[in-house]
């Protein structure tokens, strides 16, 4: 088994917890795929609680004889993102993107370089990002031997001349089970257990402490599989948030899912959150 990039050594369980939860707001995405072979992807979210309305608009070109993508982003905020990346053309498993943002309202650049390998039994990555004339480099390192694996992911700003972030996370994974902890700065501390128990039934539990503030998070989670593509989610948590799910395909290409979080501390009153998910596959 390859090993997974840092970000994701706890993403089985993470997913159950975050995935398809949309609390205070509607969101849409569109996909679209021209005869060319272009992607477009249009996404739209409006926040509930503040009436914000914010969108974006992708574009994706893939050329596969030459290994090269290019893609370019533009949101409603004003910030236009461009990147080109090129993977398996200089060395099997290389990836290297460059990618440049711009705020034509304020003037403001930045671009950040990343570099990515991957092997059987490595998977590294280095990002230098440039918000002014002296990088911030991001890099991590996963090993992994059999179905056990080890990271680490640190952030250094040469410009300050400081570490700005230092986390180490190991994790024991088989296809329907894994086994998840990290440390993040050295002050907090996570893990998590996710365990596919049958083809309709998944279910993960998460728990995290802080030594500076010693508080305390702990959840479970689960996702059941109904007849068809459609799914329930349900997660509750030790502050006694409640958050619930459910997802069904209108047609082919078109998915809805609506979702809730409700304070099971004080369930006749307000504080309650819905949200509503519109998703459309061309």
């Amino acid at each position: 088994m390859a090993p997974p990039s840092f970000g994701d050594l706890g993403k089985d369980a993470s997913d159950l917890f975050s995935r398809d939860y949309t609390f205070g707001s509607v969101k849409a995405e569109i996909k679209s795929k021209t005869s060319t072979g272009v992607e477009l992807k249009t996404t739209g979210n409006h926040d509930m609680e503040t009436g914000r309305a914010a969108g974006d608009l992708e574009t994706k070109y893939v050329f596969k004889d030459y290994g090269i993508t290019f893609t370019e982003k533009w949101k409603t905020s004003n910030v236009v993102t461009a990147e080109v990346a090129i993977e398996d053309k200089l060395v099997k498993g290389l990836k290297n993107s460059l990618e440049a943002n711009f705020e034509p309202n304020t003037g403001k650049k930045s671009a950040k370089v990343k570099n990515g390998f991957k092997s059987s039994n490595a998977n590294l990555g280095l990002d230098l990002e440039f918000k002014s004339n002296l990088p911030t480099l991001v890099g991590s390192g996963v090993f992994g031997y059999q179905n056990f694996f080890g990271g680490v992911n640190v952030g250094y700003d040469t410009e300050r001349q400081k570490l700005t972030k230092l986390n180490y996370g190991v994790a024991y994974k088989l296809k329907d089970f894994c086994l998840y902890a990290g440390v993040e700065n050295g002050t907090n501390f996570s893990g998590s257990v996710y365990q596919k128990l049958s083809e309709s039934l998944e279910t993960g539990v998460k728990l995290g402490w802080s030594s500076s503030s010693h508080a305390t998070d702990f959840g479970v989670a689960t996702k059941y599989k109904l007849e068809g593509d459609s799914f329930f989610k349900f997660k509750v948590d030790n502050n006694s948030m409640i958050g619930s799910a459910y997802s069904f395909k209108v047609n082919d290409g078109v998915r809805v899912t609506l979702c809730g979080n409700f304070d099971g501390k004080n369930i006749n009153g307000g504080g309650h959150r819905l949200g509503l998910a519109l998703s459309f596959d061309s």
